[in-house]
């Protein structure tokens, strides 16, 4: 495989499952913050496919033929507790604090009394949008 490919193939894998979580987010209606299991599940698969890709690229250097490259079995277990610890600083990041009360933005307030609701009790219109066309 060229080293063009090398490269493009592991940022196409993960270019593939970003989008995936890009769009199961958008179809759940996630709110603001980025859930704890998307900051794990992109940094560890972002992780393993750089680690991978490396491991095979050392393995292959200075060899003839790819049938004499060296063994990647302690860059992928390397690579494996390298990417399940940034899995981890993920979730570990992603975590948000109970929602506090926000301070109230400055402006007017109403005052409500204590058992009461506010209702409203008016409509609005737009008389451009009743306009007929010229």
């Amino acid at each position: 495989m060229p080293l063009w490919a090398a490269a493009l193939f592991p940022a196409l894998i993960w270019g593939v499952l970003a989008v995936v979580v890009v769009l199961t987010l958008r179809r759940a209606g996630a709110g603001r913050g980025v859930p704890g299991w998307v900051a794990a599940g992109l940094g560890f698969g972002g992780v393993t496919l750089l680690g991978g890709q490396a491991s095979v690229v050392r393995a292959n250097l200075d060899r003839a033929d790819w049938h004499d490259a060296g063994s990647v079995t302690s860059g992928v277990v390397g690579t494996l507790v390298v990417a399940a610890a940034v899995g981890a600083a993920g979730l570990l990041a992603a975590r948000r604090a109970p929602d506090e009360p926000r301070p109230a933005a400055d402006g007017p307030t109403l005052d409500v009394p204590a058992g009461q609701r506010v209702v409203w009790l008016a409509h609005t219109s737009n008389p451009g949008f009743m306009r007929s066309p010229p």
